[in-house]
């Protein structure tokens, strides 16, 4: 290489080297003091209540102290022999007051005051195989036997207790996932209620006197049923309601039918006979009226003639039977002339009684 050329490479790299010395000092001069940070205690992974802390759990982690909430775990002291009383999620910082009294583990550390746990066996059936979760709400049904009057030993259903929410299914409690390697709802065979003493001693008491069931409710639905129970009567009243053909049901009654009234022919009137026809219409009495006694009484006024009727006083009404005329027949008119010539009667002389 000419010697040219090599003084050309030196300054060359000379004003480069100056350059990057002033660049780093420029940067240092805007950096301006290293960023504080602080040591605290972090959840490494999920940690449930109840549950020991220990290092494969939870970790020291720097972070800036503008990102460190107050009340954090800073030393091993601090949580050495305890668990937590709220459940804590991986990468969040442990605080003081989530750490519960020393040697204080298990799960009734997570049970909250005043509540308590009862366990009732179950199915697969019973669980609606593997649909249930804890933290899912649920009803508690009765079915025992019970003795009526009259009526002989009867099975009886019952709801006990309404929306009640599982803890656990077997040893999976709240928060955790069924398919996490410890096998899966399927394979339970109880399940943890949270109750209160009351609902505590009504489920021990139900376990005593008949088979106990679990049947699952919309977590949203808060309303209580109230139910008042089914029996065999009202079951089998049910099924003959559903049936196409129920066997309980009373038969219909048939309709009697009328029986007709018998037809009663109406005569047509006969024409009369010849004899008949002279003898004229036969008189037939009706039935009379009867007729008041009375007095007549004539006044003269003068040429003026008035006649009154005054009734008597305590006196028996007379009847006075009144000869109708039948309807079949000549006029009376017509007859009587012709029959006293037919029979030969002489005529009497008007006025003649």
């Amino acid at each position: 290489m000419k010697p040219k050329s090599l003084i050309l490479f030196a300054v060359a790299a000379g004003c480069g080297l100056v350059a990057m010395v002033a660049a780093q000092q420029m940067m240092a001069a805007n950096r301006g003091p290293a960023a504080e940070t602080k040591r605290v205690l972090v959840a490494r992974a999920d940690v449930l209540v109840g549950v020991a802390l220990t290092k494969d759990l939870v970790a020291f982690k720097d972070l800036p102290i503008n990102a460190v909430p107050e009340g954090a775990v800073e030393n091993e002291e601090q949580f050495a022999d305890r668990s937590l009383k709220t459940r804590a999620y991986a990468g969040q910082v442990i605080l003081q007051a989530q750490l519960d009294e020393k040697g204080v583990f298990g799960t009734s550390a997570e049970i909250p005051m005043g509540m308590r746990l009862a366990s009732v066996p179950v199915t697969s059936t019973m669980i609606h195989s593997g649909i249930m979760k804890p933290g899912d709400r649920v009803d508690v049904v009765l079915t025992y036997n019970m003795s009526r009057s009259g009526q002989g030993n009867q099975s009886y259903t019952k709801t006990i207790l309404e929306y009640i929410q599982v803890f656990a299914m077997g040893d999976l409690k709240m928060g955790v996932e069924v398919n996490d390697g410890k096998g899966t709802s399927k394979e339970v065979k109880n399940v943890s209620l949270l109750l209160t003493p009351l609902q505590a001693e009504i489920m021990a008491l139900a376990q005593s006197k008949g088979a106990v069931n679990l049947t699952m409710r919309s977590i949203k639905d808060t309303q209580l049923f109230g139910s008042q129970g089914t029996d065999e009567a009202q079951l089998a009243e049910l099924r003959a309601e559903l049936s196409d053909t129920p066997r309980n049901k009373p038969e219909a009654t048939p309709v009697s039918t009328p029986t007709p009234e018998p037809v009663v022919q109406r005569e047509e009137p006969k024409e009369p006979s010849f004899s008949e026809f002279l003898q004229g219409p036969i008189a037939t009495e009706v039935p009379a009226e009867p007729v008041k006694a009375t007095w007549k009484i004539e006044v003269f006024q003068g040429d003026e003639r008035k006649i009154h009727e005054v009734d008597l006083p305590n006196v028996d009404a007379t009847t006075v039977a009144t000869p109708v005329a039948a309807k079949t027949g000549a006029p009376t008119s017509l007859l009587a002339p012709m029959k006293q010539w037919l029979t030969g009667g002489q005529k009497r002389p008007t006025g003649q009684p």
